[in-house]
């Protein structure tokens, strides 16, 4: 089904006041200077109407290995309709909560990238992205887990080593 709106306010049938709508088609008798404004149809379904708040993509890269002084590029991609948003950005780790500088941040299309540089232990921790359009705020902020990259790798030479796999496919029993 689909639905007329005029600035918000649903418009209906009604032809002594020129506004035919019929066959998924709007027409208006007698247009005048009151008539001025944005027009928009929205179409629904049991899945809900076509306008929608931001959601997180799915998809994305939720988690990112970064070595300390590596630069990386961190992308926030989410669905909305309309597509017009504003993002912000916070930094979570043990010690803090902080919002992100703007000046750190890039946009690109529906996507927001963040540009960041682990110099610490402390600057790895959770990334959270949250967009906002005129329907409405994010509920659920983008989660982006930043890990020291490395050490997982490390981890698993240890192993191996451990266990004589080097070299050699590891068997399981």
């Amino acid at each position: 089904m689909v639905l007329t709106v005029l600035q918000g306010h649903l418009l209906n049938h009604n032809v002594g006041q020129g506004i035919i709508i019929s066959n998924q088609s709007l027409v208006l008798q007698g247009v005048s200077r009151q008539s001025a404004g944005e027009y928009t149809c929205v179409g629904f379904n049991t899945e809900g109407d076509g306008e929608n708040a931001p959601t997180c993509k799915r998809n994305q890269t939720r988690v990112h290995g970064v070595a300390k002084q590596e630069r990386a590029n961190i992308s926030c991609e989410i669905d909305a309709n309309p597509t017009e948003v504003t993002y912000r950005w916070t930094f979570n780790n043990s010690a803090d909560n902080i919002e992100v500088q703007s000046a750190r941040i890039e946009r690109h299309g529906s996507s927001n990238i963040i540009t960041y540089t682990p110099m610490s232990e402390l600057d790895y921790g959770t990334l959270l992205c949250w967009a906002t359009n005129r329907i409405g705020h994010q509920k659920v902020p983008c989660v982006y887990h930043i890990i020291a990259a490395g050490k997982l790798t490390f981890i698993i030479f240890l192993f191996q080593l451990q266990h004589g796999w080097v070299g050699q496919t590891p068997r399981i029993t």
